[in-house]
This record gives C-alpha cells, sequence and structure tokens, in this order.
C-alpha cells in the first residue's frame, strides 16, 4: 500500500523558507567567530581556542541536524521553528552580561577543557537549535519524495551562502564595528525578530503567544543596560578607561595609580609610568639590558610587537632610530592615547612582522622579537624560518633578542630546548639567561648572533631600571642557561610547541598552576 505524503501544518512559504535558512546560516558563523573571541580574553586566541570552537559548532550542528529531523517528522509546522528560534534568541541574550565573567571562573580548568566548557556553555544550544533548521527546512519544503534530492541539495546551498556572509561580515567588520556585546546583543535580537516573521504562518490570523514576547522584551532590555564586563588580570577585576575590539583581539587600558596598563586578550601586555614612560615590566628592562651588552654598531634597531610602546620609547630617548612593527592599529591607536606613543617620533608600520620582513630590505643593529600577542605566540614568529627571517635583516654585527615565557627545570623545558635548537640552526652563537630549574613558567631572555661580543662600558647607555625591578633582571641576566636537548627545531611545517605551553598560557595570567 503506498504511504500516503503528510501535509505540513502551516506552511512558510517558499521565500521564507529559504530567508529563514540563509539567515541562520548566517547567524551560525557570527556565533562560531564571536563565541572565539569571547573566549581569547580569558583563554588566548591560539590553536586550542580555535579548536575548541570547531569542535563545539560541529557538535551542535551535528545533534541539530539529528533532533531537527526527528522532530520535523513529528510536528512538521512553522509553530514548531517559531518555539526553536524564541529559545535560541533567549539564550543568548540571557548569556550576554554574564559571558565575560564566565570565562574567567573556567580558566582553571586550562586553555582545553576550560575553552570547551566556555565554548559550550556559550554557542552550543543555540547552535543545535540553529542545526534543527535545515532538516525543518526540507520537511517543511519538501512535497514529493522523487523531489527530495533537489530540495536538499538546495537547502543546504542557501545555507552555506549564509554561512559564507556571515563569516565575512563578522571576521571583517562587525566584531570591530559593534563590539563583542552588541554582536551578541545584535544576533539574539535578530533571532527573536525572525521567530516573530516565523510566527506570522505559524498562527495564522490568531496573535501569537503574548508571554514569550514580553518574556524576551525583558531579557533584551536587560542585557542591553547590564554595564560592560570588566577585565580581568588573573582572576581579579580590572575597571578599564577604554575596551576596543579588533580585528585581532580585545585590547584594553587600565589606569593603576601612577601607572597605565595594556591588555591584550586579557593578558597583561604593558605597565607603565604615565609621566615617565618607564616600564614596570621587568622583562622588557632585561631586552633592553640585552641589547645595552650586545648590540651591533649601528644605531637603527627594529622592534616587532608594539603593545604600549615601552621599548621604542625608551630606546629612542638613547638616541636610537627605532622602527616598530605590529600587526594591529587599535593597539597603535591606544598607546598613543594613553601610553605616551603619541612623543615617539620613530617608524610605525602596522603589518604583520612576517610580511614586513619578506617585503622590507631595511638592515638593523639589533632586532627585538617581543610580538608574543601576551600569552600566545603567533607561531609564524616562533620558527626556525622566522629567526632566518630577522637574521636576514641584520647587519654582520646585529643581535635579535627575545623574551620566551617557559619552565626551564629538564623534565618541563622541552618548549625553550625547541627555541634554542631554532635558533642555533640560525645562528652560531645562542644564549639564554634566566632563574634555572623551574617547574613554574617564567620569563627567560635569549640573545643570538653569528658572534656576540661584549660592548665597551664607555658605549653603555642608561638602562632607568625600576628599584624594585632591578634585582629580578639582575638575578635573570646572570644566569646562564646551558639548555641543548635533542628536540626537533620549531618550524612552520612542524610547530610542536603547542602540545606543550598551556602552563606558561596559564603563568601569563598570573593564575594557580596545579603540579
Amino acid at each position: 500500500m503506498k504511504r500516503k505524503e503528510s501535509s505540513p501544518i502551516a506552511p512558510l512559504p517558499l521565500w521564507a523558507i529559504y530567508f529563514v535558512v540563509f539567515f541562520c546560516g548566517a547567524i551560525v558563523m557570527i556565533l562560531e567567530l564571536g563565541g572565539a573571541r569571547q573566549l581569547a580574553p580569558a583563554f588566548g586566541q591560539g590553536l586550542y581556542v580555535w579548536s575548541a570552537l570547531i569542535v563545539i559548532t560541529l557538535l551542535g550542528l551535528a545533534a541539530g541536524y539529528r533532533m531537527g529531523g526527528h522532530i520535523a517528522d513529528r510536528w512538521p509546522s512553522a509553530r514548531s521553528l517559531f518555539f526553536i528560534f524564541l529559545g535560541i534568541a533567549a539564550w543568548i541574550l540571557i548569556l550576554v552580561p554574564f559571558q565575560a565573567g564566565l570565562m574567567y571562573r573556567l580558566q582553571s580548568f586550562g586553555p582545553r577543557l576550560g575553552a570547551l566548557i566556555g565554548g559550550a556553555l556559550v554557542v552550543l544550544p543555540p547552535l543545535v537549535g540553529l542545526g534543527m533548521v535545515n532538516p525543518f527546512a526540507v520537511r517543511l519544503r519538501i512535497r514529493k519524495t522523487d523531489e527530495a534530492g533537489d530540495v536538499s541539495g538546495t537547502v543546504s546551498a542557501i545555507s552555506t551562502a549564509g554561512s559564507l556572509l556571515g563569516a565575512m561580515l563578522t571576521g571583517f567588520w562587525l566584531i570591530p564595528w559593534l563590539g563583542l556585546k552588541f554582536l551578541f546583543l545584535a544576533s539574539g535580537f535578530l533571532m527573536a525578530a525572525l521567530a516573530y516573521l516565523v510566527s506570522i504562518w505559524a498562527y495564522g490570523r490568531k496573535e501569537p503567544p503574548l508571554s514569550p514576547g514580553v518574556a524576551l522584551f525583558l531579557v533584551i532590555l536587560f542585557a542591553i543596560l547590564y554595564p560592560e564586563p570588566p577585565v580581568y588580570y588573573g582572576r581579579n577585576p580590572v575597571s578599564t578607561l577604554e575596551i576596543q575590539e579588533s580585528n585581532y583581539g580585545q585590547v584594553g587600558i587600565a589606569e593603576l595609580g601612577d601607572l597605565r596598563a595594556m591588555f591584550l586578550n586579557g593578558a597583561l601586555q604593558s605597565l607603565m609610568n604615565q609621566n615617565s614612560q618607564i616600564s614596570y615590566v621587568h622583562y622588557t628592562h632585561g631586552l633592553v639590558r640585552l641589547i645595552n651588552q650586545h648590540r651591533g654598531q649601528s644605531s637603527k634597531i627594529l622592534v616587532i610587537g608594539l603593545g604600549g610602546g615601552a621599548i621604542p620609547i625608551f630606546l629612542e630617548r638613547q638616541g636610537f632610530d627605532v622602527t616598530a612593527v605590529d600587526i594591529d592599529p587599535v593597539v597603535v591607536e591606544l598607546a598613543e592615547k594613553y601610553m605616551g606613543l603619541e612623543n615617539f617620533t620613530g617608524k610605525i608600520v602596522v603589518e604583520d612582522a612576517r610580511v614586513f620582513l619578506n617585503r622590507s630590505r631595511d638592515k638593523f643593529g639589533a632586532i627585538v622579537l617581543d610580538a608574543f600577542s601576551a600569552d600566545a605566540p603567533p607561531f609564524h614568529l616562533s620558527t626556525m624560518e622566522a629567526f632566518q627571517a630577522c637574521k636576514d635583516h641584520l647587519d654582520d654585527d646585529g643581535i635579535l633578542v627575545m623574551n620566551y615565557i617557559c619552565a626551564t627545570a629538564p623534565i618541563k623545558r622541552k618548549p625553550l630546548a625547541g627555541i634554542l635548537a631554532s635558533l642555533r640552526s640560525v645562528f652560531r652563537d645562542v644564549r639564554g639567561y634566566g632563574e634555572a630549574n623551574t617547574t613554574i613558567p617564567e620569563n627567560v631572555f635569549i640573545v643570538g648572533a653569528q658572534e656576540l661580543r661584549d660592548i665597551p662600558d664607555s658605549l653603555h647607555f642608561e638602562e632607568q631600571v625600576p628599584p624594585e625591578l632591578d634585582l629580578k633582571v639582575n638575578i635573570a641576566l646572570a644566569t646562564p642557561l646551558s639548555i641543548a636537548d635533542a628536540v626537533p627545531p620549531v618550524t612552520d611545517n612542524r610547530y610542536w610547541l603547542d602540545l606543550y605551553d598551556y602552563r606558561a598560557r596559564l603563568a601569563a595570567r598570573h593564575l594557580e598552576i596545579a603540579e
């Protein structure tokens, strides 16, 4: 006996079905990209965070496809979509005020598990709901079984087109324009608007239920009026003067007495005296002292990674010709506005450092590699090829100095050994300095050259180290590290540091590290 084809209750018009599919495809990518940025201040923006969000997205969509197909067969109506969309909107909007604080409370789980839990709480439920849309669209659209392939293919193509547009808008414009709070607010509000568009067909001439609409209105009002979340330093909230979302992360400025602080993705990047522009982060003085001891004859210095501008400002005051390169224009803007960089007369290049090194023909007496974006080193600046690119821009007697956060105890120093092995494959003379046999990650200072030479005392410049930091810098640079472990170099093709450096990422955020 031939099975009778069932007709869906209160079907949507064809254009409305395709509009819903396209729109929901865009929201999927907004949530995925926005979710990754929401995790960044607490967990960084490295491989772990992006892997976690991809896992959560695929899991949510897969669960949604399965559940959506089952529900669409049992209740194939626009009314079901109405309640699904209301649920998506409510979840997004309710969590908007609490997302930042929630992420920081999950830091103790580490950058892997913490990012997975955080991503699941923020975007998994709405992604499950969005995954239900395609099966519903196919069920509401299909009339005959022999058109199932064409209908499902069309729905998938339209959904993918929406995701393409959502990814482009979010990555290129929406995050820096709106900021995370209003990006999620807009997503929740638009899902609520879509729900009431669907209600036109779900309820026909009848009015849609009033109570969900009133409740959702109150949720939207609460989320809008809730104050901006603070920046956290470790687990302590810090009131900020300004926070901006850029294409590369969250940049925040805070005032701590006479000091100004810059936070990148929630981790302290710069801490400077407002009047003198002297840095109160000890590693900057370690890098400057290495330049003071070993620099080449040229007065030209390249600083890769601007931050608050402490190193470029100080070196320019000592008479050097300084070029500073930073990928993030928001970092430059806020450093000029709050950190004293407006008085810097050297050259500032807003560009990815590897791109700059590839195109530039300039040579320098020293290169300072300080572009490690708080706690997550950009992988393409931590490889043998990146160090070779730096060497190509050094004079014959030029030096490369860098800071790396890592443990130095034999059983925990594999990342440091990998960095040193990569440098030694490029430079003949490489030295590392820092506290020996630490199990907790600390700052290690590294200098590399074809042949390191000691500068005569008569050529040294005054370093201006705050007294409370002077002893720490002295101890670190008085302790040479003899590390020659048999590990492979870190290369563009095989960047294996991510397997070992999650403890360093916690240390950079001043979080406890369980043994």
